[in-house]
């Protein structure tokens, strides 16, 4: 007994080295040959909405610098304003803005637009909440959460309609409840290990359900009878959340803008022939229904690039916005804001 005891425990010692010494010539590896998308550990575990930004992480984005400031936000370091009228961005990796500077990202560009346009009468504040493979569920937990303290007057929420629909689910936040596993994780996030294992699950889970395939009609099947169809868990939440943040913003006179982007991957010219028309239709239609009329479609920014989408790539691997197309992004909002009168003057 004893001896099986013994065996037993050098087995799993055994093990327990092999791993230790595969994931530290892992680690290894990464930092000397590998740019991730972002520097490790500029996230840190959240009990309610899975992580947030880390305040006061400095890094790169590529090779780009990334600054969280010391609300946790990827924006510059700045007091909130009582005179200003405060624009809360919040929305994924895209309103984050992987790979391109804090200034070229569309919510510091349409900061900058609208403040020209109004020549500081009123001054206007927007702040960027964008997290990384966010969902609007974590969204509007985040809303409730930045409300008192930022007071925004308007709330844009980017939606992203490939992605959000499909990141879903709550099996993580009672685990994320307890500060021993936060302390565990938030350790293990400045491993490039685990950034890299942790993305390999996520795409391989993705990747099984991703609207992003070279067969135009194998996508349009998935989206118009699998995605977006009533019974849909993500797209139960996703409805669901649309509600919550129509409630929330009525309730504190705050208004409310949807941008919806689905496509920067096969554009269509006409809209009217695009891929994802169908998705893009289903998310506009739901938001009327309750009441949300401020809708902007992101992708009808970008048509003039059909053929050429390359461009609005932050590079030819990653399909995140190019400087360019947060430039075409920030154009569309500051537009629509400034031609609806959204900014009382």
């Amino acid at each position: 007994m004893k001896k099986l005891f013994r065996n037993t425990v050098f087995i799993i010692l055994g093990f327990v080295i092999a791993i230790v010494i595969v994931v530290s010539v892992l680690e290894i590896c990464l930092r000397c040959f590998t740019a991730p998308a972002m520097t490790p550990g500029y996230t840190i575990t959240h009990p309610e909405r899975r992580y947030t930004l880390k305040p006061h992480f400095t890094g790169k984005t590529y090779a780009i610098d990334l600054k969280i400031n010391s609300f946790g936000l990827r924006d510059y370091e700045k007091p909130i304003r009582d005179d200003a009228f405060r624009i809360a961005v919040f929305g994924d990796s895209i309103t984050f803005g992987q790979g391109v500077s804090t200034e070229k990202t569309f919510p510091k560009v349409v900061e900058q637009q609208l403040n020209d346009h109004y020549h500081g009468s009123p001054p206007v504040q927007v702040f960027n909440f964008g997290i990384p493979s966010y969902n609007t569920v974590h969204e509007f937990r985040y809303m409730k959460e930045a409300l008192p303290l930022f007071k925004p007057n308007m709330i844009i929420v980017e939606f992203t309609a490939q992605n959000d629909t499909l990141m879903t689910g709550d099996e993580l936040s009672a685990v994320n409840k307890s500060f021993l596993v936060r302390l565990c994780k938030d350790i293990l996030r400045h491993l490039y290990s685990y950034d890299f294992l942790a993305a390999r699950v996520y795409g391989i889970k993705h990747n099984l359900t991703s609207t992003i395939r070279e067969n135009k009609n194998e996508a349009k099947s998935f989206i118009d009878n699998y995605q977006y169809q009533d019974d849909f868990q993500g797209w139960i939440e996703a409805k669901k959340a649309f509600g919550d943040i129509k409630a929330l913003c009525d309730s504190n006179h705050i208004m409310l803008l949807f941008t919806i982007f689905a496509n920067n991957n096969a554009l269509s010219p006409d809209p009217e022939h695009d891929i994802m028309l169908s998705m893009v239709s289903k998310v506009a239609t739901v938001l009327k229904e309750i009441g949300i009329n401020h809708i902007v479609v992101m992708d009808d920014a970008f048509r003039q690039y059909a053929g050429q989408e390359r461009q609005l790539w932050v590079n030819p691997q990653d399909l995140h916005f190019s400087e360019l197309a947060h430039k075409l992004a920030a154009n569309q909002l500051s537009d629509y804001i400034q031609v609806n009168k959204l900014i009382p003057k």
